[in-house]
């Protein structure tokens, strides 16, 4: 059992620093982070709330905030305060972020049917299935730790 346990920690290793290659690759000269690259695929169309990206990106507020600070002092976001409450501020693209977003497959959704379109459906259904079981076999571990 211990070889194929380690195995899988070798390859979601594996996987996380493909990925992060990926994007690092598409980034080029940018000066953008990888973390900034996963808030600005947050926000397209539509203004965000901090917490809604944060969600999304699976990290804390108060990181999300500190990356929104870097894009919007790079000109790539906008903070907009909510007309009817104050204390709402929601997280807008720029024209910069719109342009950048053209030039840059990683910041859309599409970024991963490029990066499997040389793969028949069935592995596809196949990857999906394996990563599917993985991560409701460690989100039901987690649960379990936090009843602990």
């Amino acid at each position: 059992m211990k070889i194929h346990t380690n195995s899988i920690r070798k390859q979601i290793g594996n996987i996380n620093k493909s990925y992060y290659d990926l994007i690092t690759h598409e980034i080029g000269d940018t000066n953008l982070t990888v973390p900034q690259v996963l808030v600005c695929r947050c926000i397209k169309d539509e203004p965000q709330m901090v917490s809604s990206i944060s969600e999304t990106v699976k990290l804390a507020n108060s990181t999300v905030s500190s990356i929104i600070d870097r894009l919007e002092k790079n000109g790539y976001v906008t903070r907009i305060r909510d007309s009817k409450d104050r204390r709402i501020v929601w997280v807008a693209g720029t024209e910069k972020l719109a342009q950048l977003r053209k030039k840059m497959p990683v910041l859309e959704e599409s970024f991963f049917e490029i990066l499997f379109e040389d793969l028949d459906e069935e592995s596809v259904e196949q990857i999906y299935r394996s990563l599917e079981l993985l991560a409701n076999h460690m989100m039901k571990k987690v649960s379990e730790y936090k009843k602990e």
